[in-house]
């Protein structure tokens, strides 16, 4: 018995060393990007930040214009003018000099641009501003921030050195920390400077169809050696400038009352945060316009709207498209990277009234068949006529 208890107050005078080890070592603060361009709206602290291809400056560039049309022809001259009636025994006067010509013709308008086919530079990354947050309860004032490659150990001597190319120091050190352990006054820009070797360490050039993954460290104290967990913080975000590819939608024509577009995922797959339905009196995308019904559901493969909704009279034919937006958003799921729209959709307005709309009598079966939009009777239609003809050759037997 006493060897039972001495085994068993071993056990548990390790599992309390154990424990009081464990609770000397402080964990790694996460901290995180809390705001970009003033909006702070993320749904949590789970949701990923990204900056854009409108935050990096870029946008899909149309193809080159159409050339003019050509001017107009010159006016053709004035006449001359008449001659002058001669004085009395002098000479007649010299004709009028000719008008001048017309100016020629104004110039037609350019042709329209081509289809999108690169990115190109928009505006300036130093305008896209964002806010850090620390992950702290004990008072701090200062931090030194540092950005590193996804999966770079910057807390590491070795991975800061800049041979590494792995980590980079972010200018401006030491960053002030305000209320509510907020890092403000930071900018895209500071991060895409930063560079290890010569080379920078993020970049809006290129990244991957969901985005290329990036860290900021955010040292409590100017980093010397391994630091330690207790005296820095991550933010993680992600550099996404590739827009999701078209939906592949069903393409045949519609002839009804209620249109419903169906697709099915873009290929290559990206990470959808909302589908949107667009409409064109042709089938012309560049005329297109948005029609206020998204359906924000990853996964969904289809959206709906009445011809009345498109402003389609029976017989009128409209163009339906769907755009795809993807996770690349702060607060609206429209804001993220937008793709193009799908093929097009012709969709006809048909009014499909069967007896009961036209007739009213909505009480059972009716001997006037039901129309199919083909125009044939409906199969419901022609059992409820053959049971009433049955019922009254039974009546007409007795």
């Amino acid at each position: 018995m006493n060897g039972h208890r001495f085994i068993l107050s071993s056990v548990f005078s390790v599992l309390a060393g154990v424990s009081g080890f464990s609770s000397t070592t402080a964990a790694q603060a996460a901290d995180s990007i809390s705001s970009i361009n003033g909006d702070s709206g993320f749904t949590s602290d789970a949701q990923f930040r990204y900056f854009n291809l409108v935050d990096c400056g870029l946008e899909a560039a149309g193809g080159s214009a159409g050339t003019g049309g050509a001017g107009g022809d010159a006016g053709a001259g004035g006449a001359g003018g008449d001659a002058g009636a001669g004085g009395a025994g002098g000479d007649a006067g010299a004709g009028g000099a000719g008008g001048e010509g017309g100016a020629g013709g104004v110039g037609g308008e350019g042709g329209m641009g081509g289809a999108t086919t690169a990115a190109v530079l928009k505006a300036d990354p130093s305008e896209v501003s964002f806010e850090i947050r620390l992950d702290q309860t004990a008072s701090v004032t200062d931090v030194y921030l540092w950005i590193g490659k996804a999966g770079a150990k910057c807390e590491v001597l070795e991975e800061r050195n800049a041979t590494a190319e792995l980590c980079a120091e972010i200018a401006g050190n030491p960053r002030q920390v305000g209320s509510n352990f907020i890092i403000s006054e930071l900018v895209l820009q500071d991060l895409l400077d930063a560079q290890s070797g010569g080379t920078p360490i993020a970049t809006c050039e290129s990244s991957g169809l969901t985005g290329t993954n990036y860290q900021i460290f955010v040292f409590r104290e100017a980093p010397a050696g391994l630091v330690d967990p207790s005296q820095y913080g991550i933010a993680q975000f992600y550099i996404d400038v590739q827009a999701p590819a078209p939906p592949l939608v069903d393409t045949s024509p519609q002839r009804q009352s209620t249109f419903k577009v169906e697709w099915s995922t873009p290929d290559p797959p990206d990470l959808i945060a909302a589908w949107e339905l667009w409409v064109s009196d042709t089938d012309d995308p560049e005329s297109a316009m948005p029609l206020d019904i998204v359906d924000t559901a990853p996964d969904a493969t289809s959206l709906s709207v009445e011809s009345s909704q498109l402003g389609l009279s029976d017989g009128d034919s409209a163009f339906l498209y769907v755009k795809a937006y993807d996770d690349a958003y702060v607060s609206d799921r429209l804001g993220g990277n937008e793709g193009e729209l799908s093929d097009g959709v012709m969709v006809t307005a048909i009014n499909v009234a069967g007896y009961c709309d036209v007739s009213g009598d909505c009480s059972g079966c009716s001997v006037s068949p039901m129309a199919l939009a083909g125009g044939m009777p409906s199969s419901f239609a022609w059992i409820c006529g053959l049971v009433i003809a049955a019922v009254f050759a039974w009546r007409l037997r007795r």
